[in-house]
């Protein structure tokens, strides 16, 4: 590849800036964004300059993609704001052409596994002080707040956002924890495991804690089909984790920090008992009864809102609202390509590599969590699972393009 170096500085600051949501850029683009369009030009003039777009034409989304645009066309009639619908559209192309094709061309994902764990392992340590002390370490450039009814979060964005973000770095400090052979950062990574755990739940999102379990537990599974012997461990150093936790539990007298979240957490599965949950099913009902009046030709891409009230929490639902049946079509297509390459990692015992085993978890998680929000546009939510697949990709082809 000419210029690999500029190359590698643009991809290396993408997944370094990742978690950075608060540092905002014009229309709805982030600094991420920014290194990626840096790796994107020089990956573009490779392919002009090799006379190669083999890669373009090879990408694995061109099927789901296609039918987005076909609904995306046929829908477009129907906006009342044909700029959010085109910025909405360039959004998608933009992560699963222009992202992906950039990844194809990474040559050690671990570093970018580790690039985006950093920055967000600091917004833990900053939230953190901030729930218990009260004091902003960032000097307000992380945007703390203690807000939404007592429930804590950064960057100007939901609980629910910041507590997802959160959970990207848990499958990385569980393997630091049980398959590091370095005793520092097996101990590193369960602090900032148990400090992570603390946040999701003091951002007392009912989402974030189900996308936890579930992640709790296919690190579990996973972690049988990588090594039975670190499989054990796993077992072991769990149990005594739990232990410890309900042992620090019981001894505290102050549950003040807790009351809010518990609130929550317990209307998960009694939904009448939530205002927020009712409001949220009320919206899905609004949602099918417009979605039964065309359910082939949509009402336009980001403009639901105008006939529902309030966003839909629920990607697939609010693709078919917008785009009609061939989006919705095309988006679950993507979220089906994406579990596809999980279960395949998972057969191939991923390839005995746990950082692998990380981004399959952190790419169920993804899926999983993305059916609780208004919709799935976020570059830092996608680009891990899109790692996964390249990577595993790269195990099973023996190569790298370069």
């Amino acid at each position: 590849m000419i210029f690999r170096h500029v190359y590698q500085f643009g991809i290396l600051g993408a997944f370094l800036s990742l978690p950075l949501i608060f540092i905002k850029l014009p229309i709805n683009f982030s600094i991420s964004d920014f290194f990626l369009l840096i790796s994107m030009f020089i990956v573009v003039l490779n392919w002009i300059y090799t006379k190669d777009f083999s890669p373009i034409k090879q990408n694995i989304f061109r099927v789901p993609l296609i039918f987005l645009l076909i609904g995306f066309s046929l829908s477009i009639v129907n906006t009342f704001s044909p700029f959010e619908s085109f910025t909405s559209m360039i959004q998608l192309l933009f992560i699963f052409i222009l992202a992906y094709s950039v990844l194809l061309y990474n040559s050690d994902h671990k570093i970018l596994i580790i690039l985006f764990t950093i920055p967000t392992m600091l917004i833990v340590i900053f939230l953190t002080v901030f729930s218990i002390y009260g004091v902003d370490l960032s000097q307000g450039m992380a945007l703390l707040e203690s807000g939404w009814g007592g429930r804590y979060t950064f960057g100007a964005n939901e609980p629910n956002i910041a507590a997802r973000l959160i959970l990207q770095i848990a499958p990385v400090l569980l393997i630091w924890m049980f398959y590091s052979r370095n005793l520092i950062t097996g101990l590193f990574g369960s602090i900032m495991f148990l400090l992570s755990s603390y946040i999701v739940v003091v951002t007392a999102s009912r989402s974030a804690i189900l996308i936890f379990a579930l992640g709790l537990l296919c690190f579990v599974f996973f972690s049988k089909k990588l090594n039975d012997g670190s499989f054990r461990r796993v077992m072991y150093g769990g149990l005594i984790t739990i232990s410890l936790l309900l042992l620090v539990v019981i001894s505290k007298t102050d549950f003040n920090d807790f009351t809010r979240p518990l609130q929550r957490y317990s209307t998960i599965f009694d939904i009448q008992r939530s205002p927020s949950s009712m409001q949220r099913y009320n919206i899905i009902q609004l949602a099918f009864d417009k979605i039964n009046q065309s359910p082939l030709v949509g009402v336009g891409l980001e403009n639901s809102s105008g006939y529902t009230g309030i966003v839909t929490h629920n990607p697939l639902i609010i693709m078919w609202l917008e785009n009609g049946i061939f989006g919705i079509i095309g988006f679950s297509m993507i979220y089906i390509i994406k579990l596809k390459y999980v279960y395949k990692s998972y057969q191939f015992l991923f390839f005995q590599d746990p950082y692998l085993m990380a981004l399959s978890i952190i790419t169920v998680m993804m899926v999983f969590g993305d059916m609780f929000m208004a919709n799935s546009y976020k570059r830092y939510l996608w680009l891990p699972p899109l790692l996964m697949i390249v990577q595993f990709t790269q195990y099973r082809d023996g190569k790298i393009i370069d």
